[in-house]
C-alpha cells in the first residue's frame, strides 16, 4: 500500500485525500511530496499526484469524478432495481391482504355450515340407534 506524505514546514494543517479503502491515499504539505511504500522506505515519485503547494492535478480529478460519476450511475441503476422490486412486493402484500381478508369472512360461514351438518349428522346417527 502506497501512502504519500510531504516533508516541511508543517505550520498548517496538511492536505489528505485517497482512494477507496485506504489506496492511495496522499498527505501533503507546502513543500515536495513522496511515497511511502509498504516496506517503509520514502522515495520522490513523480506519480504522486500532489503537485507543489498541495495542488491536486486536473487530469486526476477528472479521472476521480469519473470514477465517482461511474459509481453513482451503478448505485443508481442498483436503487432503481430495488425500488421496482419493493413496488412488486407491496402489490403482493396487498393482493395477500384482500386475499386474507376474504377468507376471515368465510371462516365463520364455513364454521356455522359445519356446526349445522354435525347437527344433522348427530340427528341421524340418535334416530338410527332407535
Amino acid at each position: 500500500m502506497l501512502q504519500c506524505a510531504s516533508s516541511g514546514p508543517q505550520s498548517r494543517a496538511p492536505s489528505v485525500y485517497g482512494g477507496a479503502g485506504g489506496f492511495g491515499t496522499c498527505i501533503s504539505w507546502r513543500s515536495s511530496s513522496f511515497y511511502s511504500s509498504s516496506s517503509g522506505s520514502m522515495t520522490t515519485d513523480s506519480k504522486c499526484p500532489v503537485i507543489n503547494g498541495g495542488k491536486i492535478t486536473m487530469q486526476n480529478l477528472n479521472d476521480r469524478l469519473a470514477s465517482y460519476l461511474e459509481k453513482l450511475s451503478q448505485y443508481q441503476s442498483i436503487i432503481t432495481t430495488l425500488e421496482t422490486e419493493l413496488q412488486n412486493m407491496k402489490a403482493s402484500l396487498e393482493q395477500l391482504q384482500i386475499k386474507y381478508t376474504v377468507l376471515l369472512e368465510l371462516k365463520p360461514r364455513l364454521e356455522s355450515e359445519i356446526a349445522e351438518y354435525r347437527r344433522l349428522l348427530e340427528g341421524e346417527a340418535y334416530e338410527q340407534k332407535k
